[in-house]
């Protein structure tokens, strides 16, 4: 979606049903609503895996776009997908554009959020992305080809590791 006609736009929130996101997406711009609906990636263990996966970054919420007074917004709350559209004594309640906009120069092309932490020497990481996933350590050095080295403590003892920036993410 051009970030431009993001500028010009009325935001709100509907709440949709367990799991029915992407239904709820497509039913709605079927109707010619315009959806944002901004995605993290998530990293699980499951056995000796590790996977990764897309999830809501509100679970539950989706962002729509319309005139409320030229649209008949009540079809929303009837949207396959959709619980209802949040309303504040009864009336649709844009939310503040700048958050918004915020959120979407934060996304992607595909609408996944991407976080680009400062990240210097010393400074606390958890890691969000990869085997690595959830361990806290200090980066012990940043070199020209984008590898930090970070300082774990396993178990009582220092363990260096080189990481590329782009395989993980960081908070």
């Amino acid at each position: 979606m051009d970030k431009l006609s993001f500028k010009k736009e009325k935001w709100f929130v509907a709440q949709f049903k367990p799991n029915s996101h992407l239904l709820a997406k497509k039913n709605l711009e079927a109707q010619n609503f315009k959806t944002f609906l901004p995605f993290e990636e998530v990293t699980n263990r499951k056995s000796s895996k590790f996977m990764s996966s897309l999830k809501p970054f509100f679970p539950g919420y989706i962002f729509v776009s319309f005139d409320s007074e030229k649209t008949r917004w009540t079809n929303i709350n009837n949207t396959v997908g959709i619980t209802r559209l949040i309303t504040l004594n009864n009336d649709p309640h844009p939310i503040p554009l700048e958050f918004i906009l915020s959120l979407k120069n934060r996304c992607n092309a595909k609408d996944i959020l991407t976080f680009e932490p400062e990240i210097s020497l010393g400074k606390k990481v958890k890691l969000t992305k990869g085997p690595f996933t959830n361990l806290v350590g200090i980066v012990d050095g940043i070199d020209p080809q984008e590898r930090i080295t970070i300082l774990f403590d396993v178990m009582g003892q220092s363990v260096r590791t080189k990481l590329y920036r782009d395989g993980y993410s960081f908070t």
